[in-house]
């Protein structure tokens, strides 16, 4: 029996690509680098802002991304000329935030609905923490989450379980009466590495044999999908 939930944000709950497209090549161009097209962002959102900046500056200037080989000092960090293009980024996203940002089709009744379940929902994304809260507060309104949780020194970011471990206990629920719900791979390893279900979303990110090569088995492609495989799969 499925007591708690916790959501992913963007891709799951909310369409952010163009916002945050839109804000990372403010901060490229401002700085003489190669516009990015709108179709790649999707690819390279999921583990947090500075590595979406690492990403994004690496293809704008024709480079190879391998953090591996940067991390162990074979490729070039360029670490400060990231961290200055993330602090524009942020400067930028903070006046970008709700351009186009909105809920997914179908995201606001399937939430109604576990509501009415008596389910506990949380959010739990990557993005940053106050980014997410403020996006959450916006689209969905107070007393929707019992939490939600952005990128922060308090924790690893996902596919690090110890939030959602956190969350779990916040909520009195144990992972075998829990299911994390998103559209990333690090969604669907943060479940496993915690012990919880998963249902992969397939509106969102990324695409069915990325989700699958993670580990995901349940998949959604409708936000009412969600509900039935609750009842389905869950018993709920």
């Amino acid at each position: 029996m499925i007591k708690t939930v916790i959501f992913d944000l963007d891709g799951t709950l909310l369409d952010t690509i163009a916002d945050l497209g839109a804000s990372i090549n403010e901060a490229l161009v401002s700085r003489g680098f190669t516009k990015l097209s709108d179709s790649i962002f999707p690819s390279l959102v999921g583990y947090g802002a500075r590595n979406l900046c690492e990403r994004a500056y690496y293809l704008s200037v024709g480079m190879k991304y391998d953090k591996e080989s940067i991390e162990a000092g074979i490729e070039p960090d360029h670490h400060g000329l990231i961290s200055e293009i993330l602090k524009d980024f942020r400067e930028n996203y903070r006046k970008n935030i709700n351009v186009k940002t909105k809920p997914y089709n179908g995201v606001s009744e399937m939430i109604e609905q576990m509501k009415i379940r008596d389910i506990k929902l949380n959010v739990l994304s990557n993005k940053p923490d106050h980014f997410t809260k403020m996006l959450v507060m916006h689209h969905f309104g107070k007393g929707v989450f019992s939490e939600i949780m952005g990128e922060s020194d308090k924790f690893p970011r996902k596919p690090d379980p110890s939030a959602a471990l956190y969350i779990l206990g916040s909520n009195g629920s144990d992972p075998g009466e829990s299911v994390l719900i998103g559209d990333g791979d690090s969604d669907i390893m943060t479940a496993r590495a915690a012990g919880m279900n998963s249902i992969a979303v397939l509106w969102g990110y990324r695409g069915f044999q990325e989700l699958k090569e993670a580990g995901a088995e349940s998949f959604a492609s409708y936000p009412g999908d969600i509900l039935e495989l609750l009842k389905t799969d869950f018993n709920v």
